[in-house]
């Protein structure tokens, strides 16, 4: 299970870094055209709006899987072994509960925006929700996945990461 876990995750980071460097050329055309051609990129703002999202939680797994995750230091290395493991379930908890929420919610406004063609932006572009609001479904249940992953090693004493 950790193979298909940290293939997946790195798979997922990948996509994510070429989201981000793709964002980020439209960006830095989008504001040569702006200011030095008076000829701004079509739909620079909806893309980029979706596309940070998207990025944020493309990246996500890979930092719940490395445990990356912030943490306030001080109190949580002054602690037992035994005290941080329940802190880290603690934690586990409260984002499995949090992102399965999230999909929860979100699930009923995915579903619509297929039915109604839901769309983001004005004149310029017409970016089509459905997609993004699906792909985003799939990454916040991934992200609930690998958190569920981490406290069940976490629970079985799998998880080496606590142990340093």
């Amino acid at each position: 299970m950790d193979y298909f876990i940290n293939r997946a995750n790195k798979f997922l980071n990948s996509v994510g870094g070429v989201l981000a460097v793709l964002l980020g050329a439209y960006i830095f055309l989008d504001v040569l055209g702006r200011n030095f051609f008076n000829f701004p990129m079509i739909g620079a703002y909806e893309l980029a709006q979706n596309g940070v999202v998207l990025l944020v939680f493309l990246s996500l797994p890979t930092a719940i899987e490395d445990d990356s995750i912030l943490r306030i230091g001080g109190f949580y290395e002054q602690t037992s072994p035994f005290k941080r493991r329940i802190i880290y379930a603690f934690g586990l908890l409260i984002g499995i509960v949090f992102f399965v929420g999230i999909a929860y919610a979100n699930f009923d406004f995915t579903i619509h925006a297929f039915k109604m063609h839901e769309v983001d932006g004005q004149a310029t572009i017409r970016l089509p929700m459905g997609p993004v609001r699906a792909v985003l479904q799939v990454l916040w249940f991934w992200a609930a996945w690998v958190l569920i992953y981490q406290f069940w090693k976490l629970i079985f004493k799998l998880n080496s990461i606590l142990d340093n």
